[in-house]
This record gives structure tokens, sequence and C-alpha cells, in this order.
């Protein structure tokens, strides 16, 4: 995993439930329209290659303005990054434990 898709995943869970505007995350990454578009779906359900994805986010056109999509992070995709951050937000939880 780079740098670039953990920052990625970070910001769409941060977004919380109402999720973030696509051109909201390469303003944050400070990353090309294309190169955006790609690291987003390198998280969704299917990949830009057409290859299966982990399912942690969606990528869905704004039902209010249908020129603009909206990210958002899904259960799996909350209980990933959950489980990396650990219980108090920083650090992980142990291994084979509870």
């Amino acid at each position: 995993m780079t740098l670039r898709r953990l920052q990625t995943l970070l910001i769409v869970y941060l977004a919380g439930d109402n999720g973030i505007y696509l051109s909201d995350i390469r303003k944050e990454l400070d990353a090309t329209g294309s190169n955006t578009t790609k690291l987003v779906q390198s998280w969704t359900k299917w990949t830009a290659k057409k290859e299966k994805g982990p399912g942690y986010m969606t990528s869905e056109p704004d039902p209010m303005d249908m020129k603009v999509r909206l990210v958002k992070i899904t259960p799996k995709g909350r209980r990933f990054v959950d489980t990396i951050l650990g219980e108090d937000g920083c650090s992980p939880r142990p291994r084979g434990g509870s």
C-alpha cells in the first residue's frame, strides 16, 4: 500500500457518513483529477483496471448534482481503518486479542 493510497482512504474515512466530493479529495492530495480517480477506484469494489477491489469506499454521482462524484467509506472500509487506528484512534489493536 502506498502512502497516497492510505492518505486517500483516511481522507474519505475522516469525511464521515456524508462522504466527500472527489474534487475535494483531489485538493487535499494536491493531485491531478485522473490520479485521484485512480486512487479512489483502487479502494472501491471494482478498480480502474476492472479487477475486483477491496470495497472500502464507493464513488457515485451526487444525487443533487450529477456532474460531481461523491465518495463514501463503506462499513467494511470503516472496520479496516478502525483496525489500523485501534480503539483510541491512534494505536493499533493487539493482534489475536480483543
